[in-house]
């Protein structure tokens, strides 16, 4: 499972998304950064309607390989 980039980083790039004017060039933006950062999109939907209370332990949770059943022991 990928590990999820610094929170920091990430919001600082939606930061910079959602500061831009023309909503045509947002949508485009915020497209490419989705197809760059798959694993990042629900993070980047919580951060953007305002809802990121709990993330960081979700982050965190999904992650790792706890919990994971695809690997043999």
């Amino acid at each position: 499972m990928p590990v999820v980039r610094d929170i920091e980083v990430i919001e600082e790039e939606l930061v910079g998304i959602a500061t831009i004017q023309d909503d045509l060039t947002k949508l485009e933006r915020l497209l490419a950064w989705s197809s760059v950062h798959p694993d990042e999109v629900v993070y980047a939907i919580r951060f953007l309607s305002g809802r990121t209370k709990g993330i960081d332990a979700w982050i965190q949770q999904h992650s790792t390989d706890q919990g994971r059943t695809d690997q043999p022991e």
